[in-house]
């Protein structure tokens, strides 16, 4: 009798063994034509599993085309939405459009295409059919000026401008020092990044402004060991308070020269700290010297700023690198002791010849200007400076032909004005005696001729004949070498 058992379990065990086959092919079938439709048959699509995070957002699947479109549609909704900003008790609620929200579709749609790049061929077949979540971060942009302007309200409140340490001169010469403050300083850069990090994870909870600690830029330390503990000069010079246009002028000049601390062996150079001129400066219309005669242009005054500077620089017995005189003589310094400054054409340049720093402060009134040269008390002396008239020039007498004007009728169309040629010195005192005197600039000041308007040739003869005898007088009487100084008492004497 045949064994029929062993070959039907045989036959089943076959049988079982080709389902099972045919089992996996169409299970590995499955998982390859899964995988396929997430990465070939539809072009580049994001894997299964990712989403926004926070922003209840599904991308699995997405191509970049219809990725983009969702995040679009996203971005229109957030745009709608406000987040509140806390600075100390006060709140301030900001639109999100207000500040320019938007979401960077390219750059997410790039992030969520990375996300399984790094496996292997199985873990993204098994990826396709049992996907694990993958969270991303929204890449989310904001206007970090339109934020600040926003807030400019509470930053303006809340910030405090740090103060840097101050000197200031006792009655006795010598310089204390006030300690500096630190000031408060809105933290911008901290408020925008904590933004974007909570927005590009659907994050509008409230946000903090803080405030940061800054430091002087100067401390008293600092100023300290730079030495100045003395007043080494001083300077005043007056104008008339009336002159509103010249007067700020003055103090728009002065105010840039404010605090100038100058290193030792530095050169200072008056155009370079002052700066042009100009209407956007704040200069104003005022009058100026231009060849022999006074007109008006922007930034009439500023001359007398460096003047005043000069003579404070001589007598803190600083080196003067580049000093001009105006072309016609001044009436707030003696003649001599003037430094003139056209932007770009003449300039005022003095140098720190001491091995300790220097200090410039500058006080402007109503009618006064005066600088302050601080230092170190070792470099302190005594000086005078002093002018010498070496040759004073006439000016001629120029008729004019006027048809207009009766016989012996005179019109004066310019007055005139002597010219003169100076040498100053600055002289070196001990106990009241000069022990050494040291040459400074001379100064040449032009002539200005007089005009005088007339009827005929005739009276212009007449008129030359008697010119020439009193120029002859005059001549004589002005020959001998005049010699000016600053005086006690003088309106201009400097300290």
């Amino acid at each position: 009798m045949k064994n029929t058992g062993g070959a039907t379990l045989q036959k089943t065990t076959v049988i079982r063994r080709r389902r099972i086959t045919l089992i996996s092919v169409l299970i590995g079938v499955f998982l390859i034509l899964t995988y396929w439709g997430f990465s070939s048959s539809g072009g580049e699509r994001v894997m299964p599993g990712v989403q926004l995070r926070g922003l209840d957002l599904e991308l699995s699947g997405a191509d970049r085309t219809g990725g983009i479109a969702k995040l679009k549609t996203l971005e229109e909704k957030l745009q709608k939405q406000s987040v509140n900003i806390i600075c100390q008790d006060t709140t301030k609620t900001v639109s999100l459009k207000e500040i320019e929200f938007t979401l960077n579709a390219e750059e997410t749609m790039n992030t969520a295409f990375a996300v399984g790049q790094n496996y292997n061929f199985l873990q993204r077949m098994w990826q396709s059919v049992r996907p694990v979540t993958h969270a991303i971060a929204a890449s989310v942009n904001i206007n970090k000026e339109k934020l600040e302007n926003k807030l400019k309200d509470i930053i303006e409140k809340n910030t405090v401008p740090p103060k840097d340490a101050r000197l200031v001169i006792n009655q006795d010469r010598t310089v204390s020092i006030i300690p500096g403050e630190p000031g408060l300083h809105a933290d911008i850069d901290k408020l925008y990044n904590d933004l974007v990090s909570n927005l590009s994870e659907g994050n509008t909870n409230p946000v903090n402004l803080t405030f940061s600690q800054i430091k002087p830029d100067k401390t008293a330390e600092e100023i300290r060991a730079m030495g100045i503990d003395y007043l080494l000069g001083s300077f005043t010079t007056q104008f008339k308070s009336w002159q509103s246009n010249r007067n700020k002028n003055i103090a728009i000049a002065a105010q840039a020269l404010e605090g100038l601390y100058v290193s030792p062996g530095e050169t200072v150079s008056f155009n370079k700290v002052v700066g042009p001129r100009s209407a956007e400066a704040g200069y104003k219309s005022a009058g100026v010297i231009v060849g022999d005669e006074f007109n008006e242009d922007l930034g009439g005054g500023v001359c007398q700023v460096s003047t005043t500077l000069y003579n404070a620089v001589l007598l803190a017995n600083l080196g003067i690198v580049e000093r001009h005189n105006h072309s016609l003589p001044i009436s707030y310094v003696p003649l001599g002791q003037d430094a003139a400054v056209a932007y770009e054409y003449l300039d005022f340049k003095f140098k720190n010849t001491t091995e300790q720093y220097i200090y410039i402060d500058t006080n402007v009134g109503s009618n006064y200007i005066t600088f302050n040269v601080l230092g170190n008390k070792k470099y302190k002396k005594d000086i005078k400076i002093e002018n010498r008239i070496n040759q004073v020039v006439e000016p001629k007498v120029i008729y004019k032909i006027d048809s207009n004007l009766s016989e012996g009728q005179e019109v004066v169309e310019k007055a005139g004005s002597n010219g003169y040629k100076v040498s100053s010195n600055r002289l070196f005192l001990e106990n009241g005696v000069v022990v050494k005197t040291e040459k400074l600039p001379s100064s040449n000041y032009l002539k200005v001729d007089r005009v005088i308007r007339v009827k005929s040739l005739a009276e212009e003869k007449d008129n030359d004949e008697e010119a020439a005898e009193q120029e002859s007088k005059t001549e004589q009487e002005t020959n001998n070498t005049k010699k000016t100084d600053n005086k006690p008492g003088d309106e201009n004497n400097g300290i």
